[in-house]
Parts: C-alpha cells; structure tokens; sequence
C-alpha cells in the first residue's frame, strides 16, 4: 500500500510540473513557482505537484504550502510564489477525492 491510499490528502490546486522542475524541488534547490494567476493563489494554500513527462502523468507528487507571493516584474496576471516542501507522495489521486480548483 502506498501513502497516498492511507490518508486523506486534501490541497486548494493541483498543478503539472516538468520533471527537470520537478527534480529541482524535490531535492531543495527550487522553493518557487512563475505562474498564470488564473486560480487565486494565496498565502497559506497547499499546490500538488505533479510530475508530468510526455503528456502523462507519472504518479509522482510534492505538497507545497504558499509561502510568499509577488507580481513585481511579472507579465500582467502572472505571479511568483515561494513555498516550503510539506511532503513527497508516491501514488496516483482519484479527481472526485481531490480538492482542488481544477
């Protein structure tokens, strides 16, 4: 059994992430993301990384928390957010379990 069938993972986005990204935060060297506002990102939200190659999804997954947001410099509607590593989670999520904005 893999953690993700024990728990009852909760989260406010759910976002695809390339694997050369996806390696940088897994491993610290990436704590921010550039996105397309296009969700209401805020402080204190949690985002589910989940590492996508090649159109498909690979059952890996990082949960972040918001931790500082700026548009400063950012084309319009884009933001940067910083976030803190909460856990890894191996597995694949069923969408009518999910919470998430998608």
């Amino acid at each position: 059994m893999n953690p993700s069938d024990s728990i009852n993972l909760r989260f406010d986005h759910k976002l695809k992430i390339l694997p050369e990204y996806y390696y940088a935060v897994e491993d610290g060297r990436k704590t921010f993301e550039i996105r397309k506002n296009d969700r209401g990102f805020h402080l204190g939200q949690t985002v589910l990384l989940q590492k996508h190659s090649e159109s498909r999804y690979t059952c890996d997954n990082i949960l972040v928390e918001i931790t500082y947001m700026t548009d400063y410099e950012q084309k319009d509607g884009y933001v940067v957010f910083g976030f803190r590593k909460l856990f890894e989670i191996p597995g694949k999520f069923n969408d009518e379990e999910e919470q998430s904005d998608e």
